[in-house]
């Protein structure tokens, strides 16, 4: 049995509460093992489980981590790799503390928690996201141990395999030009490279949010809608597709235009633009 899952985009938590709730994967793992059970009643041996992490499950961009005061050259795209992969095992070992339940899970005994006949082997391939997992060899080794993987020393592959199955996979980001910059070699080095995409996912889309909750207008507004707004814009990053976010920013400015934050309250679910967009 094969189950792929990409994009949970774990984060730290502080460019938004993104993440999977451990529930959620107990729900999972249920249902997997409910589906072996169904294949063993029609006489269809289950071998293997192989879950295969495929991109983007640890989000080392969506985080205020990498803002002022750190240096331009002591972030993702910058120059100084000593610093860089310093401040990358921060992030991820907090990203690790805020889905402790959800890690402690997936790294431990699936067979013995759920019942399994067999313990579901765990695969992973890095994304775009976590390009940086893949870079410095304690990450991968952090990485092995949240999973639940042996690890082998050597860099993850950045696609998967399996003959059996029929199957050959990729996260996807190869073939987006925002966060691709390699070659179609498709090797280590052409995956290390930096893409566009990093500075506009921590300077753009995690950065607006903050910078506009820096505001004085902002500030001023009582606690409740402050938090609502900085809810509400923290969810840009799922504009899709990516190049409309400016194009969904300028919407929201059209359609509050006339709103200067001091008018009767409106509902706090709701996208507010207020009157500093003008």
């Amino acid at each position: 049995m094969l189950v792929i899952i990409s994009d949970l985009h774990f984060v730290d938590g502080t460019a938004g509460e993104h993440n999977v709730p451990v529930d959620a994967f107990h729900i999972f793992f249920e249902n997997l093992k409910s589906a072996t059970e169904r294949l063993k009643k029609k006489k269809r041996e289950v071998k293997e489980i192989k879950i295969v992490f495929l991109g983007d499950i640890f989000d080392l961009l969506r985080t205020e981590e990498w803002f002022e005061p750190l240096p331009e050259d002591e972030r993702p795209w910058g120059t100084k790799e000593a610093k860089i992969k310093q401040h990358a095992n921060d992030i991820f070992d907090k990203i690790i503390n805020a889905n402790k339940a959800t890690f402690t899970l997936l790294s431990g005994n699936l067979t013995k928690k759920f019942g399994f006949h067999i313990e579901p082997k765990r695969v992973y391939i890095p994304g775009n996201h976590d390009r940086l997992c893949n870079k410095y060899s304690n990450l991968r080794e952090k990485v092995c141990k949240n999973l639940g993987i042996k690890s082998t020393g050597t860099p993850f592959d950045h696609y998967f395999q399996d003959t059996k199955y029929g199957v050959f996979a990729r996260h996807g980001h190869e073939y987006d030009k925002y966060n691709y910059e390699g070659a179609t070699s498709y090797g280590y080095e052409d995956y290390m490279r930096i893409p566009i995409g990093d500075p506009i996912t921590t300077e753009l889309v995690a950065r607006l949010p903050w910078e506009i909750m820096q505001h004085p207008v902002i500030r001023s507004l009582p606690p409740a809608q402050q938090v609502a707004l900085k809810r509400n814009l923290q969810e840009i990053e799922n504009v899709r597709p990516f190049a409309a976010t400016l194009e969904w920013l300028l919407y929201q400015v059209k359609e509050n235009r006339n709103y200067s934050g001091t008018s009767p309250q409106r509902d706090e679910g709701s996208t507010h633009a207020y009157s500093l967009f003008s």
